[in-house]
């Protein structure tokens, strides 16, 4: 095909996850009000919108959360470098988990990037910074429960 051709339709997907405090339905309705727009522009235009099925609640932990800051001090301390707090686009279990009311955090070796795919794996440094990081939260944690006894 050529740059200059027109095809005769094109294929788009869009993959869109909840953020904290939206709802499939808040979700759904924001998208269903984007295509009622875009087909007054394009009556032809079809769309077919799918729920995948991943089911799995949006969540996120106040920064200042004892266990957040501590899996920041944590972190910090083994890579010597400050951790900011960031967003994570993959699914997982911590929407659960914070709905049942445990505070949960993420932080794990290796790229998101390599996760889920035919060669995933993960660099033993960073498999040990890892480990490092946990073993000083659980120091910490203990540590603090210990003190308030």
């Amino acid at each position: 095909m050529n740059v200059n051709m027109i095809p005769d339709r094109c294929s788009v997907e869009v993959d869109r996850r909840l953020l904290p405090g939206e709802t499939d339905a808040t979700a759904l309705a924001e998208i269903e009000a984007i295509l009622r727009e875009l087909r007054t522009g394009d009556p032809e235009l079809v769309v077919q919108v799918e729920d995948l099925g991943m089911g799995k609640p949006p969540a996120a932990i106040d920064p200042s959360d004892p266990l957040a800051t501590t899996l920041q001090a944590s972190a910090e301390a083994v890579t010597g470098r400050q951790q900011p707090f960031v967003g994570f686009r993959a699914g997982a279990d911590m929407g659960f988990l914070m709905a049942a009311g445990v505070p949960t955090v993420m932080l794990g070796p290796g790229s998101i990037d390599q996760a889920h795919t035919a060669d995933e794996s993960v660099e033993l440094a960073d498999l040990e910074q890892a480990a490092a990081i946990y073993a000083d939260v659980a120091r910490r944690l203990l540590g603090a429960a210990r003190m308030d006894s």
